[in-house]
């Protein structure tokens, strides 16, 4: 009798459905989830993300064996072979989180305070931001409409504290009561 061979499946080979023929490498910072993988990783840029992608741009990248989120710290167009770099897989935001300066300030805290980048990223972008960028057209203003609009005129507020009272209740007392207005940021010493 014939026997009969069992039946294989040929495993197909992944191709990328984007093309990089550009030189065009991009720096970035990615969400890994661990620490200690705080470093810059290169990716190529896909002929289609062109354009699209400027510094401070979320993006969504191939890490290990998963995609996860990254921040475009640097662009960089370069005559060398790129083909090593993996390709980035979209943009996930059109408008961009953060500019160069804001950048070097996260890296700068990254440092000082033996942080990852993108951990503080994302105490300094909450996700409020991000889900309502989707939201928002981009529209470009004259220089002198640039600020951002505001019901009422800006106010500095400086306390001078009374000696028989404790300066956190004053502290507190104050922030309860401009937070009724609306948003409020508090500077306070170590």
């Amino acid at each position: 009798m014939h026997s009969v061979k069992p039946l294989r499946l040929k495993r197909e080979a992944y191709r990328s459905a984007t093309t990089a023929d550009s030189h065009i490498v991009v720096n970035v910072w990615v969400d890994s989830g661990i620490s200690h993988l705080d470093g810059i990783f290169s990716y190529r840029c896909p002929n289609e993300l062109i354009g699209k992608i400027s510094i401070g741009s979320r993006l969504k990248v191939p890490f290990n064996s998963r995609s996860c989120e990254a921040l475009v710290v640097e662009i960089i167009e370069t005559n060398e072979m790129t083909q090593q770099f993996k390709i980035i897989e979209s943009v996930l935001g059109e408008i961009p989180v953060a500019n160069s300066a804001v950048i070097e300030f996260y890296k700068l805290m990254a440092e000082y305070w033996a942080s990852d980048a993108y951990s503080l990223i994302k105490f300094g972008i909450p996700s409020r931001v991000a889900s309502v960028e989707k939201n928002v057209e981009p529209s470009i203003l004259e220089p002198d409409k640039r600020a951002i609009p505001n019901k009422r005129s800006p106010q500095n507020y400086f306390m001078m504290h009374t000696p028989h009272k404790s300066a956190y209740s004053e502290i507190v007392e104050l922030a309860i009561e401009k937070m009724k207005n609306g948003s409020t940021l508090l500077l306070l010493p170590d």
